[in-house]
């Protein structure tokens, strides 16, 4: 992260909310929340009372190497007028062959879920209204953009060819077995 931003915030769950964001500068944000890490690129605009969420896909054959022990940020170059938020799939930490984990986490801790919970407390320290939420992504990030626009209620999706089932995907063998052992898996 330190290459896509000068500034850094570190805290945990609790804490959230108690830091100064910078406005109108990318920084980035880690959140230590079920002694998992967290990590998101924020760029807030002064003026605006919306943000576009942004979730990060698989990791192709280039990008692998480059980002396989770090946050991967899709279309952190895009650029908005509106307030931005981006954020990492921790799941791809668990294990090195996992190219995009769709935010599963494991058997006890939905990190999707958890996500939500620290997007759910930046929205609220920003008094930003969930109807004013967008969730982004294509592919795996279409799927998860439609998970949390679920769990956050009133807010918006738009998801571009979403990821929608687990088995479609060839990389699903190598999630299975590392994240859900007893799980059979269809043939």
């Amino acid at each position: 992260m330190n290459e896509l931003v000068n500034t850094i915030i570190e805290c945990d769950f609790e804490h959230l909310g108690f830091n100064e964001f910078p406005i109108n500068e990318k920084f980035g944000l880690i959140v230590w929340k079920s002694n998992i890490k967290y990590e998101f690129l924020l760029n807030l605009k002064e003026n605006s009372q919306n943000l576009i969420c942004i979730g990060s896909g698989v990791l192709n054959g280039a990008d692998l190497e480059k980002f396989k022990q770090k946050p991967r940020f899709n279309r952190h170059s895009w650029k908005f007028s509106e307030s931005t938020l981006f954020y990492n799939d921790p799941t791809r930490y668990l294990n090195d062959s996992i190219l995009g984990g769709w935010c599963i986490g494991e058997p006890d801790n939905w990190y999707l879920e958890e996500i939500k919970e620290i997007i759910v407390k930046i929205t609220e320290y920003l008094k930003i209204k969930n109807e004013n939420i967008l969730f982004y992504g294509s592919s795996l990030g279409g799927f998860n953009s439609i998970q949390l626009g679920t769990l956050v209620r009133n807010s918006k999706v738009l998801a571009d060819v979403p990821q929608l089932t687990l088995e479609n995907a060839n990389y699903v063998r190598y999630i299975m077995p590392k994240l859900f052992p007893n799980t059979p898996m269809k043939k």
